[in-house]
């Protein structure tokens, strides 16, 4: 009786085997459409994520990595005002340089003058006057630059303490 039952099942299959096999495939999608989310490998995380999930780290990364673009903007200005800082320093320092050789040059020029008229025997009142004046000058020129100097480090240093 049982053999009567599994053959009666077998012949109904091999009849309807193309139905059958339709019904099989679609509760299988049915099945696996409902049953078994969609995922994927995060390229954030690492994991296997579903599609709500990956977007939900999407926003998170790209949040941070937004603030540490801001935070790389400032550190980025920051580093610009101070290699503006630095070459403002380097600039006033040429020019200091150069104005103490100019003032070398007028002093070398000066004795040099003052040399020649000893050599010479041309010294005169007039001459050693003029050249002591303006070896004076020279001197109280550059010793009101250099005090400009100290004071200009004294009040920056003033305002970094603030």
């Amino acid at each position: 009786m049982k053999k009567d039952w599994i053959d009666k099942t077998a012949a109904w299959l091999t009849y309807n085997r193309y139905k059958v096999l339709a019904i099989v495939m679609v509760l299988t999608a049915v099945i696996w459409f409902t049953g078994c989310p969609a995922k994927t490998i995060s390229p954030i995380s690492g994991e296997q994520v579903d599609w709500q999930r990956l977007e939900l780290e999407v926003i998170a990364e790209k949040s941070s990595l937004e603030a540490a673009a801001l935070q790389l903007d400032a550190e980025a200005a920051k580093f610009q005002a101070k290699l503006m800082a630095f070459e403002e320093a380097t600039e006033q320092a040429r020019v200091d340089l150069e104005r103490q050789y100019e003032f070398r040059e007028q002093v070398i020029n000066v004795l040099g003058e003052f040399a020649l008229g000893a050599f010479s025997g041309d010294i005169n009142p007039v001459n050693t006057v003029g050249a002591i004046s303006l070896l004076a000058l020279g001197a109280f020129g550059g010793g009101t630059f250099l005090d400009n100097r100290r004071k200009d480090k004294v009040i920056a240093a003033g305002k970094k303490d603030k």
